[in-house]
């Protein structure tokens, strides 16, 4: 059976494949359900990796892998069709077809559903024998037993989203001073979505334990504006039309907002995308802004639960326990099945000592089994970083 890394390996080695199939897909985009040549070039490949492809509905395709052992099915879905704009993007694979232009990224979807059906059907012999080892890797989990540890274990990831003006007032802060309680205990805390750094990232430089460290955050903010321009994409597109709608005006005033999660501790270590904690203290974890994808990041670097501030509400959740702490109590009172914590009352009768202490107990009550409310609800999502641009 193939390891992780030769798989790994396999998939990368498909890559100018993908970018041909992306890049062809890209100069003839179709819209709506009209998907003739886009149908064509799937049905074509597929057949070609042994596949025997079947129309799905008014402008679907479908193709069976394994198959040959009992075990479950799992889906795999990509979208097709592109949107009905004018493309001045000005690449070399630009669309060919005037109003209309691949620019949602279906043409990636539909080039990694290809390259996934040719993993897939150069492997479909061990995929139920794969399962079969995942359920023995679950078998032996359930084995586990809780026993009382230290809170200096605990590692907790620190994410924003759907920030609104109360955001660098009350939830923020309120998870920073958090950071710092654990921290003083020996705990670990992560802050990522580096875009939303960019502004205030000198708060965090200035607080780096050493030079070394500091160098690395620099790198860290650099490297994601160059990821941006190498994409052609414009660095300071922030805030959303949400975040404004919520009160918060300029990028400096969300970064502002979203370094205030950090509190004041040092920064102990910068972790690339898909590393792991090592230093218990504060980190800095480079993944994007999107709300799943650098929820997913935190959770493989080893955070035990995320801890989310908004002003605006979402029901997502990620692979760890995602504990929601509204900025305000209007949005805690009409979201009552999303919210985990109101951080609102900061405004009105408490005082952050209080709720400091509050939020700590609850995030030790979920450590030590309490579900939040996205897990109580059997959410469970996770999104993986892609190439093109995540905001």
């Amino acid at each position: 059976m193939l390891t992780a890394k030769e798989l790994l390996g396999r998939a990368q080695a498909l890559e100018p494949q993908l970018v041909e199939w992306r890049r062809t897909l890209h100069r003839h985009p179709e819209v709506g359900f009209d998907l003739t040549q886009t149908k064509a070039l799937v049905k074509k490949a597929l057949t070609e990796m042994g596949y025997e492809p079947k129309d799905c509905g008014k402008a679907g395709v479908i193709a069976l892998a394994g198959g040959k052992k009992p075990g479950k099915t799992i889906l795999l879905r990509g979208d097709m069709d592109a949107l009905p704009i004018q493309e001045e993007s000005g690449v070399d694979y630009a669309s060919e077809v005037s109003g209309k232009m691949h620019g949602c990224g279906h043409d990636m979807h539909t080039a990694m559903m290809l390259g996934a059906a040719q993993l897939l059907k150069e492997h479909e012999d061990e995929i139920a024998d794969s399962v079969e080892i995942i359920k023995g890797l679950i078998d032996y989990a359930y084995k586990f037993e809780r026993e009382p540890i230290s809170v200096s274990k605990l590692v907790i990831g620190m994410k924003c989203g759907g920030s609104d003006g109360l955001s660098g007032i009350t939830a923020n802060p309120l998870v920073g001073r958090f950071s710092d309680l654990l921290i003083s205990k020996g705990g670990t805390t992560i802050l990522t979505e580096v875009p939303e750094m960019f502004g205030a990232e000198t708060i965090l430089m200035n607080r780096c334990a050493n030079e070394e460290l500091f160098h690395q955050t620099v790198d860290l903010i650099n490297d994601f504006k160059n990821y941006f321009k190498s994409h052609n994409q414009t660095i300071y597109e922030n805030p959303s039309p949400g975040n404004k709608k919520g009160g918060i005006s300029t990028l400096e005033d969300k970064s502002l907002g979203c370094t205030q999660k950090s509190g004041s501790a040092l920064v102990k270590g910068v972790l690339q995308y898909g590393d792991t904690v090592k230093t218990p203290g504060l980190n800095l974890l480079s993944a994007p802004g999107n709300d799943l994808v650098a929820a997913t990041a935190l959770a493989a670097a080893g955070a035990h639960i995320v801890l989310f501030t908004t002003g605006r509400g979402t029901p997502f959740a990620s692979p760890v326990p995602t504990m929601k702490i509204a900025t305000n109590s209007r949005l805690a009172g009409k979201k009552s099945n999303w919210i985990d914590f109101n951080a609102g009352v900061l405004v009105e009768d408490k005082t952050m000592e209080e709720e400091t202490k509050a939020l700590f107990d609850l995030v030790v009550e979920t450590a030590s089994g309490r579900q939040v409310c996205s897990e109580a609800a059997g959410f469970h999502d996770m999104a993986i970083f892609k190439q093109g641009v995540t905001l």
